[in-house]
Parts: structure tokens; C-alpha cells; sequence
């Protein structure tokens, strides 16, 4: 576990998945193994009396969806609302198979489940089938897509977020471009599902001439909307991960002319933003909770595009994740210089830099690290002992780092931090809870400040790597021994550690206990209580002594009885949730 959360470090400075919260499991890697094999044919039985040989369906279908599920996930539950829908607009041409790796869920369990959520397409049981063994050890849902050739082209392990990751894959595999097969390691583009409006609809929506919609086929529509009273145009891309929606203005202005744009946000802070870009280069961004705000730039003399566009990050979101435009227009040049006094100034440094505030804090350096593997690992600046339980910090941003779109984020929690929000006379305030060896069971924290979500480069990003002790930088120094980095350290100011003694303490997963007993205090054996996150799900199974074991990253898991023993009743609808630091738990099953 020491190296799981060094390579999180590693995932997040260099490929920059801000909210991957793990690396990779084992599990996962032998899933993802698979890819680009062919898949054995099958048939199942299904529910309806039918059944489902995969070879046969793909003579008439362009491809096949496999949906790993069980009656008791609730991550299932909540992405086949949008696997129904896009397979009513795609079932001509591919088929989906939703099968269940639950063994108790029986055909009478399945009817009535189907039932219950609408799902028209064939849902059977994996027991005779054995994908789930092989495809869905590291959680459900798991989605695979079969081509028509055979091939097992697509993996992905947690519920899909919306519709179009759907639609976008049944487009991906279908069609007659598609002739070998291809593989797919991510979501490919989710294609508007909404018509774009007529040009002059828009241009009379802002008020203005020479307004049109994208030439890009991703990029989705603005179109004509009422707000709060007024006539406005909205983003049509809420809740559809990595997508933008935009709109287009080609205007002339002036020697000393402005441009204006009226606008209304509601969105995830600092990941989903509405941009302005003039010519092609993004110039202002816009996030969060923003009533109606006019804001004004000044332009260049002579012809320019504007662009107006919804940008949404994969996520989640916040909100009403949508964005308002009611005006765009020139600003003669006589009132630009009073338009821009009033808008909100910030502060403006000469260098990005995030620099640590905490007191009595020491700065620490490490030898023996002639590869750079320290630079590599967690793309840090600096690195410093702060005694207590958090760190202070500063972000300072230059003049081309817009702080709408800037943010900070901590290794400690997964979190990111909008730095509008910490706003100082200086700069920008953030801040992380500490980690050490004795509380979290890891010796550092990581805090990571960045200009805004399209980061490439990790020099682009300003990093502080924070320990509560010299004991725990000693345990840091013995983590790093196994990934081949002999190391030593000292005070910046040359004076030695005072001890080499490392800190030690439990492992960083939390553990978790629950315990189930009848009504007389009696242990009961084979209960299975589900831990979940909002992705995926992993049932655990009581033992002989009533007692049923999970070990997990640190998080407040969604708990959900799903199964007690024939003679045995609980109400499995109830649904609880567990301390991120773990614990025990115990819960009373009634003994008919």
C-alpha cells in the first residue's frame, strides 16, 4: 500500500487524472489484459424463455455489449437508466446483454427486477456463462464490448456517467467505416443529442449579427432558452462528461473597442467552465455560482471569431452544470476604461509559485537521488517537516493564469480546491490535512497547485511535499528503498536529523468489522453486506463467527445488506455508511 500512493503521486503529476483516487489494482491490469482478445462464444439462457449465442447475434448485429451487473449493485442500478435508453436508439443495430454474476439471482429475481427498471434488452445469469470470474473481480458494473469480429475491444470497470458514453460506443463499433477491429482504452467523444437552432435564432437570442454554431460535429449546440426573464441562449451538454458546448460570433472592432458579454454560471468550480476565446485562444473562464455578471475585454482593432464555450471536465458536476448567455456586443472605446475599473481586479505575481505559510515549518532536502526519481515521482518544489495536522499554503499566479480555472489539490483526500475561493490581498490561500505514519498509515502529503485542468506538462504544475516528523521522513526514506532509491536527507540549513528512528503505525487501508447476530446474540454465518463506492461495488461474506472483514482505501462506503441465510429476516433496502477511518459495525438479523 506504501506504493499505491506513490504511484497516485506518479498518476496524477504526470497523467494528470485528478480524481484517480488509486493506482491501478493487480485486479484491474488482468482485466484490462484481456483487451484485443477473442471472446470465447457462449450461450445463455435468458429470462424470457430465450437464449443468447453470441456468434449467432453477431451475424445480424455490429456489435455486442456485455454488462457485468447483480441485483444488489446500486452503481448498476444507476447507469442502466442510460444503457435503456441508448440501446432503444441503437438496438437495430447492436445488441447489449446485461448478465448477472449474483448466483442467487434467479430467474424470478431477474424478471422482476427487469420489470421493475423497464429494461427491454436480454438480461440471463453468468453462472453457466464464467465472464465475471475473468472480467469482474475488481467491481461491478463492468462493461465489454464485443466487435463484430469477435473481439473484446472495450473494457470499463464502474458505472458509465450518462447516456452518450453509451450512444458513443454503439456509434464507435457500428457503421460501415468500421472494418478491422480497433481498441478502445477510453470513452471516445459523446456526439450531440441535441439538433442545433437556426443561426438567425441565435443571433437574435444575443442580440447580435453573425452568430453560428460550431463546424465541429462534437461539439454540442447552444441553443435559444428563457432565464430568469430573460432571452438567453443555454448550454445543451449538462451531465455529458468531456464534452463542450459553444457558440460563435464573428465581429469587427475598433482602435480602443471592448468586448462585452453577459452571462450566467452554475457549474463545477474551476473543472466545468465557460470560456471565451478570441481567435482560437482561450482568454477568460468562468466557473461556480455567477448571477448574471457583465464582463468586458478589451480587443485588438480589426476582425476577430469569438468563441463562447461550455467546457465540461469528466468529473461530475455541480450546479445546475449549465451555462446562460444573454448578450455579446462591442463596447464603444469611450467606456471600456470605466467597464474595466469595475470588474474585479486580482492579484498578479511574477512567477507561479506555491509557497508554503505554515509556521514553524523546516525545510528538509534529500541526497542520493542522482536520477531523478524524486522529481519524477511527485513533481515537487520543495520539501518540508510541519508539525501538526495541516500545512498552509499560498498559490501566486502570473498574469496569463486565469484563477477561475486555476485549483489546488491534495494527495491527502482526493480533493481539489478552486483557489478563487481562498482570494487574499496576495494571492490565493489552500491548504491539506497531514498524513503521517501514525495517524493514516503514509508519511507524506503531497499538495499540488495547478494553472488549470489542461495541464500537460508537469512542469506546469507547483508542488510542496509536506511530513509531520523526522521519524516519518525516515519511514520515507525505508518506502523508498523499494522502488530503488537510496536516499539520505538533511535541514536545508545543513544541520543533521536528530534521529533515524522511523515512524510506524498501522496500514494506510482502513478496516472495517461487521459483525451480524440474531435476535438471542447469536452469530450469523453467510450474510453478505456490500462496500460501495459511487462506481462499483465489492460483496463481502460473513464467516462461521457471524463476522464479515473488508480492507479499503480510507472512504465512506455506501453499506448494503444483500443477502442473510434461509430462516433469517433484514430489511435489505436500508442502505448505511461507513466511517472513512473504519470501525466496527453491527447489525441484527431476525431468526424466523
Amino acid at each position: 500500500m506504501k506504493t499505491h500512493k506513490i504511484l497516485t503521486a506518479l498518476v496524477l503529476a504526470l497523467a494528470l487524472l485528478l480524481a484517480s483516487a488509486s493506482a491501478m489494482s493487480a485486479e484491474e491490469a488482468a482485466i484490462y489484459d484481456h483487451l484485443g482478445e477473442t471472446l470465447p462464444d457462449f450461450t445463455v439462457s435468458t429470462i424470457d424463455g430465450g437464449s443468447f449465442t453470441l456468434s449467432e447475434v453477431l451475424k445480424e448485429k455490429e456489435m455486442v455489449l456485455i454488462n457485468l451487473w447483480a441485483s444488489w449493485c446500486g452503481p448498476c442500478e444507476m447507469e442502466f437508466p442510460y444503457l435503456e435508453e441508448a440501446y432503444e436508439l441503437y438496438k437495430d443495430q447492436v445488441e447489449v446483454i446485461a448478465l448477472s454474476v449474483e448466483e442467487n439471482d434467479t430467474d424470478d429475481v431477474l424478471t422482476a427486477y427487469v420489470a421493475e427498471h423497464g429494461m427491454t434488452f436480454p438480461v440471463g445469469n453468468d453462472a453457466t456463462v464464467g465472464l465475471g470470474p475473468i472480467y469482474a473481480t475488481a467491481g461491478i458494473p463492468t462493461t465489454l464490448v464485443v466487435d463484430r469480429f469477435g473481439t473484446v475491444c472495450f473494457i470499463e470497470i464502474g458505472s458509465q456517467p450518462s447516456t452518450g458514453a453509451f450512444t458513443s460506443l454503439f456509434e464507435y463499433f457500428s457503421g460501415d467505416d468500421y472494418t478491422q477491429s480497433e481498441i478502445l482504452e477510453e470513452l471516445p467523444p459523446i456526439m450531440p443529442t441535441v439538433p442545433a437552432a437556426d443561426p438567425a435564432e441565435l443571433s437574435a437570442a444575443l442580440g447580435v449579427e453573425n452568430v453560428a454554431n460550431s463546424a465541429d460535429e462534437t461539439v454540442w449546440p447552444m441553443i435559444p432558452a428563457e432565464k430568469d426573464g430573460r432571452s438567453a441562449l443555454v448550454s445543451t451538454n449538462t451531465a455529458e462528461s468531456e464534452t463542450v458546448s459553444g457558440v460563435y460570433w464573428t465581429a469587427s472592432f475598433q482602435e480602443g473597442e471592448g468586448l462585452s458579454v453577459t452571462f450566467k454560471t452554475s457549474t463545477e468550480a474551476a473543472m466545468d467552465l465557460l470560456w471565451i476565446s478570441v481567435d482560437g485562444e482561450r482568454v477568460k473562464a468562468f466557473g461556480g455560482e455567477h448571477d448574471w455578471t457583465e464582463w468586458v475585454l478589451p480587443m485588438e482593432a480589426g476582425e476577430h471569431e469569438i468563441a463562447l464555450e461550455y467546457v465540461k471536465d469528466y468529473y461530475g458536476e455541480d450546479g445546475e452544470d449549465s451555462v446562460w448567455l444573454d448578450t455579446v456586443a462591442v463596447v464603444p472605446a469611450g467606456e471600456v476604461a470605466a467597464k474595466l475599473a469595475s470588474q474585479p481586479a486580482y492579484p498578479v505575481a511574477d512567477e507561479f509559485v506555491l509557497e508554503l505559510a505554515t509556521e514553524d515549518a523546516r525545510e528538509i532536502v534529500f541526497a542520493g537521488d542522482e536520477e531523478g526519481m524524486l522529481e519524477e515521482y511527485f513533481t515537487s518544489q520543495s520539501y518540508w517537516i510541519v508539525p501538526g495536522e495541516t500545512a498552509e499554503a499560498v498559490v501566486y499566479l502570473t498574469a496569463d493564469i486565469d484563477p477561475e480555472a486555476a485549483f489546488a489539490y491534495s494527495n491527502y483526500d482526493g480533493e481539489t480546491q478552486p483557489v478563487l475561493s481562498g482570494l487574499a490581498g496576495y494571492g490565493y490561500n489552500v491548504s491539506t490535512v497531514l498524513d503521517s505514519v501514525e495517524t493514516t498509515g503514509y508519511s507524506y502529503t503531497n499538495l499540488y497547485a495547478y494553472p488549470s485542468a489542461d495541464v500537460v506538462e508537469a512542469s506546469e504544475i507547483r508542488g510542496l511535499m509536506f511530513f509531520t516528523s523526522e521519524e516519518n521522513v525516515n519511514a520515507f526514506i525505508e518506502e523508498m528503498k523499494d522502488e530503488g532509491m537510496e536516499l539520505t536527507w538533511s535541514y536545508a540549513d545543513g544541520s543533521a536529523p536528530s534521529t533515524t528512528e522511523a515512524a510506524e503505525g498501522e496500514a494506510p487501508n482502513s478496516e472495517y468489522t461487521v459483525t451480524f447476530v440474531d435476535q438471542n446474540g447469536e452469530p450469523v454465518p453467510g450474510c453478505i453486506i456490500n462496500f460501495c463506492t459511487d462506481e462499483a461495488c465489492v460483496p463481502t461474506v460473513a464467516g462461521e463467527d457471524g463476522v464479515a472483514t473488508f480492507s479499503g482505501a480510507p472512504y465512506a462506503y455506501h453499506l448494503q445488506v444483500i443477502k442473510v441465510p434461509e430462516g433469517y429476516e433484514f430489511d435489505t433496502t436500508q442502505e448505511f455508511t461507513a466511517d472513512p477511518n473504519g470501525g466496527e459495525m453491527s447489525f441484527t438479523v431476525t431468526k424466523k
